[in-house]
């Protein structure tokens, strides 16, 4: 635009040496799966905790439950919190900055001469709680962080590019005046809208504001040292090796006498107002527009994200026109697929049970599986119910979408997890090999020594960051100098292959080993233990179902009970595995024996009271969460969980148990009560089955 051109100072001889607005805008978002670890403050308190001490302290989360508003501590040690509390708190604080979670939106929460203050307004205590329940966006109460003198009250702004995963630069700095925490989070009050999703992007606007250059490379500014230069540097490179797989973001700091604190990170901070980019930050957002456009011009590539595009809002149409409100649009399209599939497949129901159980939301072998009947139905969550309650936990679900994520979050337990060692992520068109936290010493980001490590450690897992049910998992070993994925003999160069194709994002991790108890019954593949857990006061975790499933040679290395592996119950109180199921056919067949080894799949899990506590602990430290599918291999030694879920598939062949469904229909009701459908009948073509 003709002011930005202006005021930035560029001309024709050197336009070139920057890149536009428009050409930037293109780019959003950079740090694509990873960019959820900064859209929102209490992801970032949860990802980055070994650099809490840099940023503001966060004492609550105030965030929705479905009607209720909830108050969660974030401090480690403390599940629970109330108003009182909050109040309390305010008051022995004396001011407190009250935040929009994904947003600049801020306001000062204080207490004085007897009275609190939202802002410059004075509330009863009463009526504070009142105001604070009106809020649909999670909102965060912090340290309140002045500005300093030192700075003239500006805000330090930080540029920094990540590459290549292992040598970030800080591209831009500069200082901006009169925005730090100028936007009251009282504009919000009606906010319907609360998502990760948004990822922080504003829409797009060139205004002008109070900001000058500071000199990144001398770390000056007006002719000054920058106070605190060496040590924000510091503390900024350290945080890119933390998470390299964040590859561009901004940084705002605060400076003042006590130090400084990093306030806020961005993925696409705003375009600068008061110089251009930088010559080096502008060159490399230049090739990721030259990279991007060349992905997209690729034969085909343009016509199947528009056929995606069209697909996608197809669906959303479909599902708006004919289900009831709240249900996940490709979830419609899954509910007629399952629906025939069952009709079509399975044999021991008739036709007449078949289409009563499909008006009710059963898919039909569902009868003889619970034992359903027409009496006693509304004791049971139907399939389509389950599909409908989909997700029972709030935005930070996200953090379960991806192994990494996980990790992050669950650190303090990090002895649960296997070792990360690397993680292979495409950079500029080409796979990146990048070092992961438990990566031993004296190895580097590189393909070669990946083979290093497996020639050490005899055998590695090679998994993708996303996904489930063991799809892409492969088991690689190294014995007398041969290599083998799967079990099945391969060159380096098949190796090679895999690991550089860039369909392909490869983790790096420990082979998890089980305990001797499983490997007696099949020693083929990691044979994982499910447990469904939830909270039913949103704060206590409880084991509702634990079932342990076991691979097979039709699974290859992984347990996948839908390709031909088993089931076995398991008893939460002593741990002992029983009663299996096969599936055959979409039937549910008992299979007491292993098919493929000829051992019976009956025993005890070992240490099961500290696999219990372990599970728990985990998951009562995940606060904001309430329903987890999690994944664990018993060893010898322990618990590891390959991962986690945050809405576990209905199991097909374990049986869900009482407390697990009272559980399910309790949050069926309250998300009812937040559709209007406990007072309303839903009335779309598929709707949900009506209860007394």
């Amino acid at each position: 635009m003709p002011e930005q051109v202006e005021r930035l100072g560029i001309t024709k001889e050197n336009v070139g040496d920057y890149i536009s607005a428009k050409d930037y805008a293109y780019l959003r978002p950079l740090n694509g799966t990873y960019s959820k670890w900064i859209t929102d403050k209490v992801t970032i308190h949860t990802i980055f905790k070994p650099f809490r001490q840099y940023m503001p302290e966060m004492y609550y989360q105030i965030s929705k439950r479905y009607d209720e508003t909830v108050i969660i501590p974030l401090a480690k040690d403390k599940l629970e919190a109330s108003f009182e509390e909050l109040f309390d708190f305010i008051r022995e604080k004396g001011e407190l900055t009250l935040a929009q979670a994904n947003g600049i939106s801020a306001s000062t929460l204080a207490y004085r001469d007897g009275k609190f203050f939202f802002d410059d307004k004075a509330y009863t205590e009463a009526e504070l709680k009142e105001k604070l329940s009106q809020f649909q966006a999670t909102l965060v109460v912090k340290e309140k962080v002045r500005t300093g003198e030192e700075v003239d009250n500006g805000v330090l702004n930080l540029i920094v590019f990540n590459e290549f995963g292992d040598n970030p630069i800080i591209g831009d700095a500069f200082f901006v005046f009169d925005e730090y925490e100028r936007n009251s989070v009282r504009t919000l009050a009606q906010r319907k809208a609360d998502s990760l999703e948004e990822e922080d992007i504003r829409e797009d606007r060139y205004r002008a504001i109070k900001a000058e250059p500071a000199d990144e490379k001398n770390g000056t500014w007006r002719g000054k040292p920058i106070p605190h230069w060496d040590e924000i540097k510091d503390v900024i490179y350290r945080l890119c090796v933390f998470v390299p797989q964040l590859e561009f973001f901004g940084a705002e700091i605060v400076i003042n006498s006590d130090g400084f604190k990093i306030t806020a990170l961005s993925n696409q901070p705003d375009y600068p107002t008061c110089k251009p980019f930088s010559k080096e930050t502008s060159a490399y957002l230049s090739r990721k527009v030259v990279q991007k456009k060349e992905a997209f011009a690729k034969g085909g590539r343009r016509i199947s994200r528009g056929a995606k595009k069209v697909k996608l809002k197809v669906r959303s149409r479909f599902a708006k026109m004919f289900y009831p409100k709240g249900l996940i649009p490709y979830l419609s399209i899954r509910w007629i697929s399952d629906v025939w599939k069952d009709f079509t497949t399975n044999k021991d129901t008739t036709f007449g049970q078949k289409m009563w159980a499909y008006r009710h939301g059963f898919l039909s072998y569902r009868l003889l599986q619970y034992g359903i009947t027409k009496e006693n139905h509304e004791e049971f969550i139907s399939d389509f119910e389950y599909k409908w309650l989909r997700h029972i936990n709030p935005k930070y679900r996200k953090w379960m979408e991806d192994k990494i994520t996980v990790k992050y979050v669950c650190s303090d337990y990090n002895e649960c997890f296997p070792e990360y060692y690397y993680h292979i992520i495409c950079k500029n068109g080409n796979n990146k090999v990048i070092s992961m936290m438990d990566l031993p010493e004296g190895y580097t980001n590189s393909f070669e020594d990946i083979f290093k490590l497996v020639e050490e450690k005899g055998v590695l897992a090679l998994k993708p960051d996303e996904g489930s049910h063991g799809d892409g998992f492969y088991k690689f070993t190294c014995e007398d100098g041969k290599y083998q994925l799967n079990y099945k003999d391969v060159t380096k160069q098949q190796v090679l292959d895999i690991l550089e194709d860039i369909e392909n994002q490869y983790l790096v991790t420990e082979y998890i080993n089980m305990c001797d108890e499983l490997k007696a019954v099949y020693d083929g593949a990691v044979n994982t233990v499910r447990m469904i857990v939830f909270k039913k006061d949103g704060r206590e975790p409880q084991i509702g179902n634990a079932y342990v499933r076991f691979g097979s040679k039709a699974t290859g290395a992984v347990d996948n009970v839908g390709a031909g592996g088993m089931t076995a119950t398991i008893d939460v109180a002593t741990g002992h595995f029983h009663d299996a199921k096969i599936v055959h056919s979409n039937s549910i067949e008992d299979c007491p024996i292993h098919p493929d080894t000829g051992v019976p799949i009956d025993g005890y899990l070992p240490h099961w009271e500290e696999v219990k506590k372990q599970v728990l602990d985990v998951t009562r430290s995940i606060k904001q969460l309430e329903f987890f599918g999690v994944d664990l291999a018993v060893t010898n030694e322990g618990i590891k969980f390959p991962e986690i879920n945050r809405f576990p598939d209905y199991p097909a062949v374990e049986k869900y148990t009482k407390p697990t469904r009272e559980y399910l229909l309790g949050r069926l009701a309250a998300k009812k009560r937040l559709f209007g459908y406990d007072k309303k009948k839903n009335k779309t073509l598929v709707h949900l089955p009506e209860r007394r």
